[in-house]
C-alpha cells in the first residue's frame, strides 16, 4: 500500500524532525523516496535515496542499513545500472555478514538480475540459490514468497518454497 507507507513516512519525518533524530529522519526520508521511485521509476528519487544514505554513512550510523542497501541495488537494477547495482548489493551483503539481514535475499534477486545481464561473477541460479537460503535461515515465508515470485517473473521458472534450496 504505496500511498499509507507514503503518509507514514511523511509523519516519520516530520517526527523526527521534532525529536531532532537524525538518523530517524534519514530512515523516513529514504523510505519516502523509495516509495515515490517504485511508484514512478523516476530517477531523480534514486538520488535522493543515495543522499539519505550518504547521510547516515557520513554519521557512521548503519543500524539497518542493509534496507537502504538493498532496496537502491533493486532500484538501480530497474534503471539497468549495473555497476552501482552491483556496489549497493555489496553493501547489502557485507551488513548481512555484520547480522543486519533485513535486505539480503533483495540483494541476493538483484545480483540475479545483474548477472543475467552479463555484469556478474557467477550464474543468476547461484544468486538465486543464495536468496532462497538466506530466506530460508531467516525463516522468512515472506522472503521465501518474494523470491518464488521474482524467480517466476524474471526467470519463467520457480520452486515451490517449501522445496528451496538449504545451502
Amino acid at each position: 500500500d504505496f500511498d499509507a507507507c507514503l503518509d507514514l513516512s511523511s509523519k516519520a519525518m516530520e517526527l523526527s524532525r521534532k525529536v531532532r533524530s537524525r538518523h530517524n529522519y534519514a530512515m523516513a526520508y529514504f523510505m519516502n523516496f523509495a516509495v515515490k521511485f517504485y511508484m514512478s521509476g523516476d530517477d531523480s528519487f534514486i538520488t535522493k535515496m543515495m543522499n539519505a544514505t550518504d547521510w547516515l554513512l557520513h554519521d557512521s550510523v548503519y543500524q539497518n542499513l542493509s534496507i537502504n542497501f538493498g532496496f537502491l541495488s533493486d532500484a538501480l537494477v530497474q534503471k539497468e545500472r549495473w555497476t552501482d547495482a552491483r556496489r549497493y548489493a555489496a553493501g547489502a551483503l557485507m551488513r548481512a555478514r555484520m547480522g543486519d539481514k533485513t535486505c539480503e535475499s533483495l540483494a541476493f534477486r538483484s545480483l540475479a538480475q545483474i548477472s543475467s545481464a552479463g555484469h556478474a561473477k557467477y550464474t543468476p541460479e547461484y544468486y538465486l540459490a543464495l536468496a532462497y537460503r538466506s530466506a530460508k535461515d531467516r525463516a522468512s515465508v515472506r522472503e521465501l514468497d518474494n523470491t518464488q515470485y521474482f524467480e517466476k517473473k524474471f526467470f519463467g521458472t520457480g520452486p515451490d518454497h517449501r522445496s528451496a534450496p538449504a545451502a
